[in-house]
């Protein structure tokens, strides 16, 4: 397991959490990572890294740097939600 390994790299257009999570499953997939080398890498629990994965609750910086190891792109969408929108 080689963190510098170039030869994976995603590209993914992301609209929400959910979407976050299948970018980083299949760059770890494409890696040939387990949940459990990622979690190590990032020096937190597996079931964190599975819960990134499933879109569930975790930290931005925690999420981008799960994309930054595994050298993906990333192209992050936001949109106010519409109970947040000016009206």
């Amino acid at each position: 397991m080689s963190a510098n390994d170039d030869s994976h790299s995603l590209i993914a257009r992301v609209y929400d959490a959910a979407g976050l999570g299948q970018a980083v499953r299949s760059l770890r997939t494409g890696r040939g990572w387990t949940q459990m080398d990622l979690a190590e890498w990032l020096g937190v629990h597996r079931v964190t890294v599975a819960k990134l994965e499933r879109g569930g609750a975790v930290d931005v910086p925690l999420a981008l740097r799960a994309i930054a190891l595994l050298d993906g792109v990333v192209e992050i969408h936001v949109r106010a939600r519409p109970d947040m929108a000016d009206g």
